[in-house]
């Protein structure tokens, strides 16, 4: 990531509590896991697919659930939200494929 500017791709919205729960969970759980990332995104392929109908994921700080209807997070520490941010699968590929790139991971 460029240390003079923040992270983000074409539909971030900052407004957005799925895309706040995203932004989090890439900068906080996967990092920069070039093994990681390559999972999400082969976990992506084949639920587009439909070879298998959902990955988990996580870390310190999300729990990651992805369907064809989206990506829902949770945290993995009370911060005292009833909803659970969900994500279009969409906006949730263009956010991993931005991060990949940003991290300059092929």
């Amino acid at each position: 990531m460029s240390k003079n500017q923040a992270f983000n791709w074409p539909e971030y919205d900052e407004s957005d509590p799925g895309h706040a729960a995203l932004m989090g969970f890439l900068a906080l759980d996967v990092q920069h896991d070039p093994k990681y990332i390559n999972e999400i995104i082969a976990a992506l392929g084949d639920i587009k697919m439909g070879k298998i109908e959902q990955w988990q994921g996580g870390g310190n700080a999300y729990f990651c659930e992805l369907s064809l209807q989206g990506a829902q997070f949770e945290t993995a520490y009370d911060v005292g939200e009833d909803e659970i941010p969900l994500v279009t699968l969409s906006d949730f590929e263009q956010a991993v494929l931005a991060w990949r790139k940003d991290c300059e991971i092929t």
